[in-house]
């Protein structure tokens, strides 16, 4: 447009649209991305996006909105939506390829049933919940936002960072220290989580870090907290989440248990999440916690159902 040599990639703004106009306000249930707002119109009653930072307008949503995976079946939706999409052959033999490599026979006193030589997957799940991904990515893009320097890298990476399939790594942000991990659950509790995402008010107070959602990198530590199912369709199987996770930055803790020390370093609030190095300290596993204040930034990425498998 050349009286205000103004560019835009808008359909609608080109035309002349409002959004209204163009369908989609009212629509649209994509998160906003850090630092911007949406603003009526006083003339034309449409709606257009605000950053208060930069002091740029546009009508574009996919300028102002956080979008969805780029693998995502529903990439394209603006609407709500829940799908649980059944994994293709290729992507199966992935997990599967998790599960199996980061299984350690390492038995902690946490796990209330026989130590397995192995876990096998017998259906795996992508979950796709719009809901629950717009809870995920504004909390996302606020750790982005509240991020003046560079956070310290997770030293060693988790095992599951390394072997995650590519096309879900390319979409990661390492640079909050965005990790994919395992936790473990019923099978009706996974199931709910997929549907609604994280409750933190299910979870044990009695963990070792305190309140929050723990995950792991190794499947046989996140195998401690499943339940074999007794009976129905799924009788013999057990349930397991793998989640993408922000920890932002995070607050490395060698020692056995929460102590004074512990409460000065985590009353500076220059931390969002824990890692308790139980490997360093026993050689048993790390443990990823968000607490209750930050339990947005966990997503369900896979459902997984397994077996154990024994040598008898």
């Amino acid at each position: 447009r050349g009286a205000s040599r103004r560019t835009t990639w808008s359909y609608a703004e080109a035309a002349g649209q409002s959004p209204t106009e163009a369908g989609v306000e009212g629509e649209d249930v994509r998160p906003l991305a850090a630092g911007w707002e949406v603003v009526r119109s006083k003339t034309t009653d449409g709606i257009y996006y605000y950053h208060a930072a930069t002091r740029r307008t546009t009508w574009d949503a996919n300028e102002a909105r956080i979008g969805y995976p780029s693998y995502w079946r529903h990439l394209e939706d603006r609407s709500k939506f829940l799908d649980l999409v059944h994994h293709d052959e290729p992507d199966f033999r992935q997990v599967q390829m998790l599960l199996a490599s980061t299984f350690l026979t390492i038995r902690t006193r946490d796990r209330q049933s026989r130590l397995p030589l192995a876990l096998e997957a017998v259906r795996i799940w992508r979950i796709e919940n719009s809901e629950v991904w717009r809870k995920y990515a504004t909390c996302r893009a606020t750790v982005e936002a509240s991020t003046t320097s560079r956070l310290e890298p997770i030293d060693p990476l988790p095992k599951t960072q390394e072997l995650m399939p590519q096309k879900l790594k390319s979409t990661f942000h390492e640079g909050l220290n965005e990790v994919l991990l395992f936790h473990g659950s019923t099978a009706v509790g996974a199931s709910r989580i997929a549907c609604g995402g994280f409750d933190v008010r299910k979870a044990s107070g009695k963990s070792c870090y305190g309140p929050g959602l723990y995950f792991s990198e190794c499947s046989s530590k996140s195998d401690e907290y499943a339940v074999e199912e007794e009976a129905g369709a799924h009788r013999g199987l057990c349930a397991m989440l793998l989640c993408r996770v922000t920890l932002g930055s995070v607050l490395n803790w060698p020692h056995a248990e929460v102590n004074e020390e512990f409460k000065l370093w985590w009353a500076s609030q220059k931390y969002n999440s824990i890692l308790g190095d139980r490997q360093q300290l026993r050689g048993t596993y790390r443990e990823f916690v968000l607490p209750p204040d930050f339990a947005g930034a966990a997503y369900p990425e896979f459902l997984i159902l397994y077996r154990r498998v024994f040598d008898d």
